[in-house]
């Protein structure tokens, strides 16, 4: 008959290889250490791929929209980690997780923040001791309801709008270039035009950041709304002579071969001398 100490040392040899066996299943945590590697790029700098999933826009907080960036890194050891870029143009772009194992892993990029202005971008991003180059394109929210090559404006309580060509343009300006731009109205009716003119006598700095050209600030800025049955002959307009008059035109970067603005401000009603305001402008120039 089995004693109580036989009985007792089966069944540790029952129960001894199974706590081997869990013991030996049981998955070995990751230790909290920051991940190391580099970033995948090519020989100018930029990330290597940059796959940009979406269309990033200013003025529409960044964290409310499914877009995202995709860039390849390479590891090397293991870990946690975050990824991300500098602030810039009020947004930062940012990944962070955890790589259990090395070799080459593709990052998911979400933005943080809101646009300020619509322009091409190029944000320095780090991971452990490298950086690369993300370029990204913000466009213009001003004109996402917009159809390329239109234009529209309010005055006096009436709308106007139609199609548009400007066969001189490229942002950013150099010295000797000028902004030629020719509206018509919807109903494609040729006697009624709206023009702007702008003629850039200083080079600019060279980067397509939004810029203002008053229509006051040389004899070769204007704006105006002309019925031309005969001529041009001045609905309103503001010149560089015209008193009381002061159309601002606001050129957003040519972003992907967009450009979009405005034109607001105040302009002479020519049939009555009087001073109207130009409202509600905008206009969208694209390939």
């Amino acid at each position: 008959m089995p004693t109580r100490r036989g009985l007792i040392l089966s069944a540790l040899m029952i129960i001894s290889p199974i706590l081997l066996i869990f013991m030996g299943c049981k998955k070995t945590p990751l230790p909290n250490v920051a991940a190391k590697g580099y970033l995948i790029k090519g020989k100018d700098g930029e990330c290597l791929p940059t796959i940009v999933h979406g269309t990033f826009y200013n003025g529409i907080p960044a964290e409310t929209d499914s877009n995202y960036i995709d860039v390849d890194v390479y590891v090397t050891s293991p870990g946690i980690y975050d990824i991300n870029t500098y602030h810039r143009n009020g947004v930062q772009f940012r990944a962070t997780g955890t790589f259990p194992d090395t070799g080459q892993k593709v990052v998911r990029l979400k933005a943080f923040g809101t646009f300020i202005a619509p322009a091409e971008i190029s944000y320095p991003l780090v991971f452990d001791s490298s950086v690369c180059q993300l370029d990204i394109q913000i466009h213009d929210s001003l004109g996402r309801s917009m159809e390329n090559n239109t234009w529209e404006f309010t005055v006096a309580g009436q709308t106007y709008h139609g199609s548009c060509s400007a066969p001189v343009y490229q942002l950013p300006q150099y010295s000797g270039y000028s902004f030629e731009f020719r509206g018509y109205l919807a109903s494609g009716a040729q006697d009624t035009v709206l023009q702007m003119d702008a003629f850039f006598p200083f080079e600019s700095n060279g980067r397509p950041d939004t810029v203002d050209y008053p229509s006051n600030i040389s004899p070769a800025q204007s704006w105006g709304f002309f019925s031309s049955p005969n001529g041009y002959n001045p609905i309103y307009y503001a010149g560089y002579n015209t008193p009381g008059a002061l159309i601002k035109i606001h050129f957003n970067g040519d972003v992907g071969g967009v450009i979009t603005g405005t034109f607001n401000g105040t302009a002479l009603s020519v049939a009555d001398q009087k001073i109207v305001t130009i409202t509600n402008s905008r206009f969208k120039l694209g390939n």
